[in-house]
């Protein structure tokens, strides 16, 4: 009988008024009283199409007004509490998640509780109402793709950095970090790029590999510091990957790419110098290398490096195969960067077409300390050079660099030493180097184009053959060496140009530091072709206390020393026994030149060698000069060589014209007749033109040649020409026939 009755439909309700007595409408009202109590949705629809709230419901609502009025924690289960109102929670202290009663109060929970030993979870016992499986969800690998983004996505979406920290890392300063360092690394390789951040801490660990798309970013270079283990041998503490590969790989790498894209930022490296377990050398003991395409420093600090402090290697081609969802530059620019104290040169760029800006650069060759002399060649030029503070091997631009602090070292060198190669074309803005041996060096492969270089305080203290110079430019090396635009085979037997803009050498005094500074050699080596210079060079400042040297050598060909230029202090004897001198010009030497020379014992030297050189221009000379220029240019310059160079004092010059000595014109006898003037030498017979005039207006017409004007040059000085003249009686003639004298 009880079967008859199962799956009766439900019948369609009427629309009569309430109550109905309409069967129907009774069975229809039935299934909503059980809809009503069972249903786990909030709502249900009656019979006339109005909404309802069921009990799950309204249970819904009093626990939405139950955590508005906000839960009270009593004590946890297993405490043990005796619970009277609905917003009264206690603590599971075994998983840390809270509960509230959802049946009859009082609800007692006796000493030593758990959920389930009281009554078990779920409706009318006990509801959780905290978050720690969420807190666990979130706390996992996958918690970032559980958390959504507006105005869409999810937070995994966005976060593309790690710290060494979540690989195991602990910044410390003694624990070793490289394997926890490396595994970011290689975690955000793998992921196809990104940040490694780490954070304002010490991290100790050596061997670190860059990889593609991977930037290392700290906090700070006083904060965040990569410091190397004792004992290390590492090829660096940070290099990219496959970077010995790259530069042993022929020119630009050969076939190997490099890395791309890498990024090192806010952070500092220390090489731990007195801790090094290895020898220095291009396979140990280097500070930061990186090789390949779009890689970039930003604010960095290097120090104490046992070799290379950093080394900049790039292609000079697009690479082939550089990925097509990855925007690429030869080279975006580096700057704030800072090396200093390291045993061999700080920076080495081969850095195709790189721009850095604000450098400082200090303590290269560095040992035990700044004045120890270095015992390292440079491990990436083979010429037997001493290190220094850059060398320039391929074209770049740098603006804003300071180099000191390193009386035995080369503040700078631009260009290699195979003249095969491409020219080196360096650009420098704002550029000072001071408390070095040998301030900058342009080498015949380098071609430059300058703005400001201030040099000072430069050594010249050791024999140029003791630092890798030959004594071309005397027995102590020049603070400054041009030789830019020799013959380069490598780019059509071309002599490239370069024009260095001002160049200030400020030599002043004789340091007590140790080494004694001797300051006597040349400031400035003007050799090459086709150079062009401003330069301000200056030794003493005043009088007393002198000092020597010499300030310019001209040695090259086709240079130019351009308007402006001030040579000026160079009073005392130098240190392999010549006068100071201002500006030398050597055997073989083509300048054009327009010069002011100050305070000099000898003004210029001219060479005595067979090989004359040329100087086209002119030369000032004023304010203390004991002698102008040496006998051997009125000795052994010829006659175009002195009509192309004008001498000039404060009161006379080799190309000026004279006018002086009265001329008897009425008498047919041999007159001496002396011009007065200050000439800087006495001029021989081919640069002295004279002829007689007449000053007086009203005997012109009556006016005849002379018979002869002869320069007597045994018998002039530089303050006085003496000349024989013969003229012809004019009768009546008054007063007023002079000797003119015109010079070159």
């Amino acid at each position: 009988m009880a079967d008859s009755y199962l799956n009766i439909p439900v019948p369609t309700p009427t629309q009569n008024a309430v109550p109905s007595a309409d069967i129907r409408d009774h069975v229809f009202g039935g299934a909503k009283i059980d809809e009503f109590v069972t249903s786990l949705v909030n709502t249900y629809v009656d019979r006339f199409g109005n909404e309802h709230y069921t009990v799950e419901g309204l249970r819904y609502l009093a626990q939405q007004a139950i955590a508005a009025f906000g839960w009270i924690p009593i004590d946890s289960f297993q405490a043990g509490a005796t619970l009277t109102l609905s917003n009264q929670i206690l603590k599971d202290t075994a998983s840390g998640e809270y509960y509230r009663w959802d049946g009859a109060f009082p609800k007692t929970v006796p000493t030593g509780s758990t959920p389930d030993s009281t009554g078990g979870t779920g409706v009318g016992a006990w509801i959780s109402v905290g978050d720690s499986a969420l807190r666990t969800m979130l706390a996992s690998s996958a918690g970032a793709s559980m958390i959504g983004l507006t105005p869409q996505g999810k937070l995994s979406d966005v976060i593309n950095w790690v710290t060494p920290e979540q690989f195991g890392a602990v910044g410390d300063g003694v624990n070793d970090d490289t394997t926890a360092i490396q595994a970011a690394i290689d975690y955000i390789f793998g992921i196809g790029g990104g940040d490694v951040r780490l954070g304002a801490k010490m991290y100790r660990a050596d061997g670190l590999v860059l990889r593609d798309f991977v930037r290392l970013y700290g906090q700070g270079v006083i904060n965040t510091v990569i410091k190397a283990r004792n004992g290390w041998s590492a090829l660096a503490v940070i290099y990219t990957y496959e970077f010995n590969e790259f530069r042993t790989g022929g020119e630009y790498g050969g076939s190997v790419k490099g890395v791309w894209g890498a990024v090192v930022q806010d952070l500092s490296i220390d090489g731990n110098f007195s801790s090094f377990g290895g020898t220095p050398s291009v396979t140990s003991g280097n500070g930061l290398l990186m090789a390949g395409w779009s890689n970039n420093v930003h604010n960095i600090a290097i120090e104490l490096i046992p070799c290379v402090g950093f080394v900049k290697m790039n292609a000079a081609a697009e690479p082939a195969d550089y990925p097509v969802n990855k925007k690429y530059f030869a080279s975006y620019e580096d700057n704030t960067i800072s090396v200093r104290k390291c045993g061999n040169d700080c920076m080495v760029l081969y850095d195709h077409d790189g721009v850095y800006r604000n450098i400082l650069i200090s303590y290269p060759g560095y040992e035990t300390s700044p004045s120890a002399t270095p015992t390292q060649i440079p491990a990436y030029d083979s010429s037997g050079r001493r290190p220094c503070g850059i060398y320039v091997a391929q074209g770049l631009e740098l603006d804003q660099c300071h180099i000191y602090g390193s009386f035995f070292c080369i503040g700078l060198v631009v260009g290699t030493t195979d003249q095969t190669k491409f020219p080196v074309r360096f650009h420098y803005g704002r550029l000072i180097i001071e408390s070095m041996q040998i301030a900058a060096w342009f080498r015949p492969q380098s071609m430059a184009m300058g703005e400001t270089f201030d040099a000072h305080h430069i050594s010249q203290n050791e024999m140029a053959t003791s630092v890798g110079l030959t004594s071309v430019y005397g027995p102590y090396p020049p603070a400054i060496i041009i030789e830019s635009g020799t013959t380069n085979t490598g780019w059509n037997n071309s002599r490239v140009p370069s024009d260095f803009g001002f160049i200030k050498v400020f030599q002043h005094g004789v340091s007590g530091s140790a080494p004694t500074i001797g300051f006597n050699g040349t400031c400035l080596a003007l050799a090459g072709e086709n150079n062009t210079v401003r330069i301000h060079a200056q030794r003493s400042r005043f009088l007393d206390p002198a000092y020597g040297g010499v300030g310019v050598i001209c040695a090259g060909i086709n240079n130019t020393i351009s308007q402006g230029s001030i040579v000026s202090g160079f009073l005392s004897t130098s240190s392999d026994g010549s006068s100071g001198h201002g500006v030398q010009f050597q055997p073989g030497s083509v300048t054009n030149v327009d010069l002011q020379v100050r305070r000099c014992t000898l003004g210029m030297q001219w060479s005595s060698s067979a090989t004359q050189p040329f100087a086209l221009g002119k030369v000032f000379c004023r304010d203390s000069i004991t002698t102008v220029i040496d006998s051997t240019f009125r000795t052994n310059a010829s006659l175009l060589q002195k009509g192309a160079l004008e001498i000039i004092t404060s009161t006379g010059s080799n190309h000026q014209s004279l006018i002086g000595g009265t001329v008897n014109v009425t008498i047919n006898t041999q007159q001496t007749i002396t011009v007065p003037c200050s000439l800087p030498y006495v001029p021989e017979i081919g640069e002295v033109a004279a002829f007689v005039t007449n000053t007086n207006g009203t005997i012109q017409a009556t006016y005849t040649e002379p018979n002869y004007v002869q320069y007597d040059r045994p018998g002039s000085t530089e303050t006085s020409l003496q000349f024989r003249v013969k003229v012809p009686i004019i009768s009546g003639a008054a007063s007023g026939a002079q000797l003119r004298v015109k010079l070159n």
